[in-house]
């Protein structure tokens, strides 16, 4: 053995590895540090090695512990490489199948030069010569070896081309570190240059290992003090993939590059299998996405996604994502569910038509039945017999009665002002709507029927009023009510039609306008504004003297069939 005042850097830089080497072991669980921790570990061996090489007299320790370093090199580049993969990882997408065909030319290569003295391929011939006083391996280089260091060079060319394009489009700490990384790729590879053509500082000294350790302390430090594999990637891929807004990554030509899970939930599609698709293809309500601009200022436009039920209204802009030159580079898609504030701003509203509503048809029958009772006294007062007289009185309690009905009504309603749409079964709303009326000699009827309507709550309140109607209007010959469901297209028709004298073909439409009519009840304007909350039509399409028919045309998603087994009630007997 020997001593030379060389080995003293290999010891420095040789611990320093070992303590980078521990600093990635303790934070192995994340990305990019088991790479760096192996690679710090093969730094340590290769400096190591050459500390035994250079303490080494003996040609065969000599050589074995230079063939020994080769493992250290090989781990050291190959594991730069993957770490600067990693750190690209976090904001582009590197082709899969790179990582296999590096570590198998690895493997190939390192097998080759640990295997020289069988073959000589790698070193030809190596010999014990005095350099500088000392004694010092000196070798001849093999074909086999050219292939290594080659391969080196393969992989530090890859690992700054990847830092320079890293470093272009990127800013801020994220451009300090793709500048140490591709700095640190070109010093690497001019030190082993310089090595490799004999032309080091240090005759026959190979100074990479040194400075292999240095550039990692310095990447280290960067990647700690800006937690570059910690917060940052994990916080971005954390709000990527947790936020609620669904988010679609394009490039240039609107192609799918990503999508988050919230986006697919949404969507209703596979994130991987969108990948590749035209925007079009994966949201073609998003009209912005066949405007020539497409990014209008920002804007979020609003379109719905399923039916019926289903229906949920969304969303979306289109945002340019910039490079360096400011030019757009791609898009960033985010749709936002905006259903439940649709849905609250709808039931806002409803509950102000609501209350308009309650509030005109109380005042209109509460006037048109003072109306009738203040007529009621007056007449009261001029009947000759106390008998006619009590007779008057009890049909001046009736009107009483359904006045404080009205106001009964009133405060019922008052908890239900949101008038959010129920289903209503038809058979079972006819039946509730003709009770009142049992005992005018008026025949309702109604075959059962599965039939639900979704419709405003006030809607039994509507049937009720058109049978009302007809009780009071349908003159003398009235004998019958008959409810009706027909097919209508996509919806169904409705209608509720009697055997009276109908309605004037000149009164058809009037009848609807407001405060038209004797007696009128809950009245045909404030019937045709309910239905009209839930996109249900009303109109009149009977024939005068043959009797009035009342058609409601429910549109389509507003209907269906209840669950089978549950019975309807039937309103098909005299209300006698």
């Amino acid at each position: 053995m020997q001593y030379t005042p060389l080995i003293i850097p290999f010891l420095i830089t040789g611990a320093a590895s070992l303590v980078l080497a521990a600093i990635g072991y303790q934070r192995r669980h994340l990305p990019g540090f088991r790479e760096f921790m192996l690679l710090s570990a093969a730094g340590a061996f290769w400096n190591l090695g050459f500390v035994c090489e250079l303490v080494s007299t003996d040609p065969t320790m000599a050589l074995f512990f230079s063939l020994l370093q080769y493992i250290g090199i090989a781990v050291v580049v190959s594991n730069w490489t993957f770490f600067v993969l990693t750190l690209a990882d976090r904001s582009w997408s590197l082709p899969a199948p790179v990582r296999p065909p590096l570590v198998l030319g690895t493997a190939l290569l390192l097998v080759s030069a640990l295997t020289t003295p069988f073959h000589h391929l790698f070193y030809t011939s190596w010999a014990m010569v005095e350099i500088g006083g000392r004694l010092s391996l000196f070798y001849t280089q093999g074909p086999l070896y050219f292939v290594f260091i080659a391969g080196v060079y393969a992989a530090l060319a890859l690992s700054l081309l990847v830092a320079v394009r890293g470093a272009v489009f990127s800013r801020g700490p994220d451009r300090t570190g793709y500048l140490l990384v591709a700095g640190g790729s070109v010093l690497a590879a001019l030190s082993g240059v310089s090595y490799v053509l004999q032309a080091s500082p240090i005759a026959n000294v190979d100074t990479s290992p040194l400075v292999m350790t240095v550039i990692g302390g310095l990447v280290m430090s960067w990647t700690l003090r800006y937690h570059i594999f910690e917060v940052v990637p994990i916080g971005r891929d954390r709000v990527f993939d947790t936020t609620p807004d669904g988010v679609l990554v394009l490039d240039l030509n609107r192609r799918v590059l990503a999508v988050n899970p919230a986006a697919t939930a949404i969507l209703g599609v596979d994130g991987t299998a969108a990948v590749g698709l035209s925007l079009d293809q994966v949201l073609p309500t998003f009209h912005a996405a066949g405007e020539p601009g497409f990014e209008v200022s920002g804007a979020w436009e609003t379109f719905a996604l399923g039916a019926g039920e289903a229906r949920r209204y969304y969303e979306a802009r289109a945002l340019a994502v910039r490079g360096r030159t400011d030019r757009p580079i791609g898009w960033l898609v985010v749709l936002r569910d905006v259903h439940e504030a649709r849905v609250a701003r709808e039931a806002l509203s409803r509950a102000n038509q609501h209350l308009r509503l309650l509030t005109s048809l109380t005042r209109h029958d509460i006037a048109n039945r003072v109306t009738v009772l203040l007529a009621r006294i007056e007449n009261a007062r001029d009947l000759p017999s106390d008998a006619a007289r009590l007779d008057e009185l009890d049909r001046i309690e009736e009107e009483a009665q359904a006045i404080a009905a009205l106001c009964r009504l009133a405060r019922d309603k008052d908890g239900d002002l949101e008038g959010a749409p129920a289903w209503h079964r038809v058979d079972r709303a006819v039946s509730a709507s003709a009770e009142p009326f049992r005992g005018s000699g008026v025949r309702v009827e109604c075959a059962p029927t599965t039939l639900e309507v979704r419709a405003d709550s006030l809607f039994p309140l509507v049937l009720g009023n058109l049978i009302e109607n007809a009780v009071r209007h349908g003159g003398p010959a009235l004998s019958t009510v008959r409810c009706s469901i027909v097919p209508d297209g996509p919806g169904v028709l409705l209608a509720i039609e009697d055997d009276g004298i109908g309605v004037p073909t000149s009164e058809k439409e009037r009848i609807f306008e407001l405060g038209v009519g004797r007696h009128t009840g809950l009245g045909l304007y404030l019937c045709r504004e309910i239905l009209g909350m839930t996109g249900i039509t009303i109109r009149e399409a009977g024939v005068p003297g043959r009797g009035a028919r009342f058609e409601l045309r429910i549109p389509e998603g507003s209907h269906r069939l209840a669950e089978p087994g549950a019975a309807g009630t039937t309103a098909d007997d005299p209300l006698s």
